[in-house]
């Protein structure tokens, strides 16, 4: 969307501010990416259901282990091609573009099998904002905001492509990423309706990058629930391997993911 000036107000479209939270379980700081865009790494699945053991955090039946790659340790961003959005349709084993590991990451002692799948997600988001000058700063306010899902396809892997139920479990995690996406989106425009949202700094893109860091802020308790919610699908289902557990998680992620899209169909909601 092009820029308008405006006296000494600027107005930014969604387009001029794409950006993205990936974190491993959310826990880690925003970085740049592009000219408007920040992130924060969202956990990779990584899993194998030939064992009950533990796998960085509290794992059995399938091992999955917790990846914590940075933006900073591999600078290179994925392209258009290489992201799924979530709403486009679920995972399919084509998504899994990455070439398996010859030599495959193991669990934890004392089985230390291979593990099967890896997949990437995000939780990516757009905003619009104001800027104007105050004295010699300059005010950055959040007008409008959207959050969203994806997989980065070019990262992830999956060394039994004709497993439905472990894609199906890898997919529930990305379902939970994109409920996490919408918790997000709720947040801030609660906090939006409530009292101006803004950033400051010495210069547009300095009040730009503190308005990223407000979000980010913001959506700490959405970071945290994130990861409640996944150990709670991984332990409760037995990572996959308790079928009917597993049937009645999905079922329950499928109707939350319902009434979320009702509420954004309805403007209550991200997109």
């Amino acid at each position: 969307m092009a820029q308008r000036a405006d006296s000494a107000i600027r107005r930014r479209g969604l387009g001029a501010h794409p950006g993205c939270l990936r974190s491993s379980s959310f826990r880690h700081p925003c970085r740049a990416a592009g000219s408007d865009g920040a992130r924060i790494k969202v956990a990779p699945r990584w899993a194998d259901r030939r064992c009950f053991q533990t796998a960085r955090g509290a794992v059995l039946g399938i091992v999955l282990a917790t990846g914590v790659p940075s933006l900073a340790d591999d600078p290179r961003a994925p392209s258009a091609d290489d992201l799924l959005d979530h709403a486009e349709r679920p995972l399919r084993a084509d998504d899994f573009r990455a070439r398996v590991p010859d030599d495959r990451p193991r669990g934890e002692p004392p089985d230390e099998l291979p593990i099967a799948a890896y997949s990437e997600t995000d939780i990516r988001f757009r905003f619009d904002s104001r800027t104007r000058l105050a004295g010699r700063e300059s005010v950055t306010r959040l007008t409008r905001i959207v959050f969203s899902a994806v997989v980065d396809r070019s990262r992830s892997w999956n060394a039994a492509p004709d497993d439905p139920s472990l894609l199906d479990h890898l997919q529930g995690h990305f379902d939970l990423t994109r409920l996490a996406a919408y918790d997000a989106q709720d947040a801030v425009r609660r906090r939006m309706a409530s009292t101006p949202f803004e950033g400051r700094g010495s210069t547009e893109r300095a009040a730009i990058e503190d308005l990223k860091r407000r979000i980010l802020d913001e959506c700490r308790s959405v970071r945290e629930e994130l990861a409640k919610d996944r150990a709670y699908f991984d332990k409760r289902t037995r990572y996959g391997t308790d079928r009917g557990i597993e049937r009645e998680e999905r079922n329950r992620q499928k109707e939350r993911l319902r009434i979320a899209r009702a509420g954004d169909a309805s403007g209550l909601s991200g997109k």
